[in-house]
């Protein structure tokens, strides 16, 4: 096979996992205890103390806890600069994966793609810091930076690979 397509093949292999957690959401509890949390105030702190009770069958007792929400209170929204940026990035990963099996001119095109998706990430997330409660989106942004990164490390291996080869 051609190692060409083996590395590229591993990097995007290896670009994929995510890592979730796995939450429990009104379910039981797999050891068959029964999850108790007990609130205590201390000035003014309040926190929360968790205790597994095994005599209790396996059922998670959580305490009603419902927040009421402000109406005159404007949810975040995501920040269009930063999701201009998304694009960009994703453009310019595009480009670069197809740079790299077709033309090599499109790895400028992604070059400009990732200069354009940096630039237009730092200013939307410069107006996230400005105003948290007005946009949102930094994960997206922190994401984009990864991205660009990630590509940027294996784009110089793959400089690296091309030069020694020919």
């Amino acid at each position: 096979m051609n190692i060409r397509l083996l590395f590229t093949a591993a990097i995007v292999l290896t670009s994929t996992f995510v890592y979730c957690e796995n939450t429990i959401s009104g379910g039981t509890e797999p050891t068959g205890l029964q999850q108790v949390e007990q609130v205590s105030p201390s000035a003014e702190v309040f926190y929360a103390e968790t205790q597994l009770l095994p005599e209790a069958g396996n059922t998670i007792v959580l305490p009603d806890t419902k927040e009421e929400k402000d109406s005159t209170e404007i949810p975040p929204k995501l920040e269009p600069m930063v999701l201009g940026g998304a694009g960009a990035v994703l453009l310019g990963t595009g480009a670069a994966v197809a740079g790299v099996f077709t033309a090599p001119v499109l790895l400028l095109a992604a070059l400009v793609l990732f200069g354009a998706g940096a630039f237009l990430t730092a200013k939307g997330w410069k107006k996230i810091k400005e105003n948290p409660k007005l946009f949102k989106g930094e994960k997206l942004a922190v994401a984009n930076y990864l991205v660009i990164g990630v590509v940027g490390v294996v784009a110089s291996f793959y400089i690296l690979y091309f030069l020694f080869t020919i």
